[in-house]
């Protein structure tokens, strides 16, 4: 690898960290102070996340189209443009109409500018899966900062600014992602990917509009084990924090207990080179799946909070795992042709699972009046992941 590709990776992870941490996490932090000041309802508000992802799950698609005939910096480029355009509404905004219009370019920018495509890139940019790997390992950590620097950040400027000038700070903040990919679209010979040549020894190749028999059935297979991963990971980070105070953590030990989780991802991330070697063949997802489902499953019955601490950790790092196995997975079954087009096909359901999940463990809380059931019932989920995932491994 040379020097050159060295500072894209790093610099494309200081861009992931930005627009992570200003697209995805800055919200939960502005939210109260919106409730206070506007003359909006909570729920109301709060639909302006739900709006982003559905916003992203309808672009995501036709985006990793796009995306498999090249030009994805300048795809990420012009991403990190509407988000900077949909922070501003957003600053300005008195309304629900207002709010909800800087939503959809949020949401259009959260799905040309975050992991799908830079993925995507990276794998058109390193053919070879052990520097790939590596590139995608040094991206993500530094992305997986993003909870951590932006939330803390957010709170300040908000502070001292209030939340629409610590959302004008955020929107100038997200002009530095758009200097990077600008710098290394006019780069010679380190980025854009135009034209293809088809990788050798793919066992799946396949047109996306021409679905059929045993490709039509791994296809299917992939997109359910991602989806329910979307829904048990969204689910899990959103009522967490809930559960923990429920099974007598106080609130500021459960904040310090999910972000340790958070930060624990890099451990799973550090690892991916190391686990890749160790399995070259055979389904990569099964044990991160079925780890974090007992981890989950346990998590309610844990007599002890320091166990507790240990299974967040362990949970924590193998979701980081996940995070990058993904695309891993992707580009062993399929040609690099396509991998926009699959890519853009999981990116919508995880941008589903995003919109719907939360709301579904909410109903399970509901009926069974606690957090035990629903976090039983995240983990079954992912134990059928797991077997699913299994039949995906036959395919590699």
């Amino acid at each position: 690898m040379s020097h050159a590709h060295r500072k894209m990776i790093w610099s494309l992870g200081i861009a992931q960290c930005l627009s992570w941490g200003i697209l995805f996490y800055a919200f939960s932090v502005l939210l109260p102070p919106m409730t206070e000041s506007l003359p909006i309802s909570h729920s109301s508000i709060s639909f302006m996340a739900t709006l982003s992802a559905l916003i992203a799950a309808a672009v995501s698609v036709p985006i990793g189209r796009r995306l498999d005939l090249g030009g994805h910096l300048r795809i990420m480029m012009g991403g990190s443009l509407l988000g900077v355009i949909g922070c501003g509404i957003w600053s300005w905004s008195t309304s629900a109409l207002g709010l909800y219009t800087a939503a959809v370019f949020i949401g259009m920018a959260q799905a040309a500018s975050l992991y799908e495509p830079v993925f995507a890139f990276l794998l058109h940019a390193f053919p070879e899966e052990k520097e790939r790997s590596s590139a995608m390992m040094q991206v993500t950590l530094i992305g997986g900062l993003a909870s951590t620097i932006f939330l803390p950040l957010t709170t300040y400027l908000t502070e001292i600014l209030g939340w629409q000038g610590a959302i004008r700070i955020l929107a100038l903040l997200l002009l530095i992602p758009v200097a990077i990919y600008k710098f290394w679209v006019k780069t010679p010979g380190t980025a854009e990917t135009h034209s293809v040549v088809p990788t050798p020894h793919r066992q799946i190749s396949l047109n996306l509009a021409f679905l059929s028999g045993t490709t039509r059935k791994i296809f299917l297979m992939m997109v359910l084990v991602f989806l329910i991963n979307g829904i048990v990971h969204t689910t899990m980070t959103t009522h967490l924090p809930s559960a923990l105070q429920s099974w007598g953590f106080g609130a500021l030990e459960a904040s310090w207990a999910v972000g340790i989780m958070g930060a624990s991802q890099l451990l799973g991330r550090l690892g991916l080179g190391s686990y890749l070697r160790l399995l070259k063949n055979g389904s990569l997802l099964i044990a991160p799946l079925i780890i974090i489902s007992l981890g989950l499953g346990l998590l309610p019955y844990c007599q002890h909070d320091a166990l507790r601490w240990l299974l967040l950790v362990i949970i924590g790092s193998s979701s980081g795992l996940l995070t990058l196995l993904r695309p891993t997975v992707v580009s062993r079954l399929f040609d690099r042709q396509i991998f926009g087009r699959i890519n853009g096909v999981l990116a919508l359901s995880y941008q589903l699972a995003r919109a719907g999940g939360p709301v579904g463990g909410s109903w399970v809380y509901e009926a069974s009046r606690g957090y035990d059931a629903v976090f039983l019932v995240l983990a079954i989920m992912l134990f059928i992941a797991a077997f699913v995932s299994s039949y995906l491994g036959k395919s590699q």
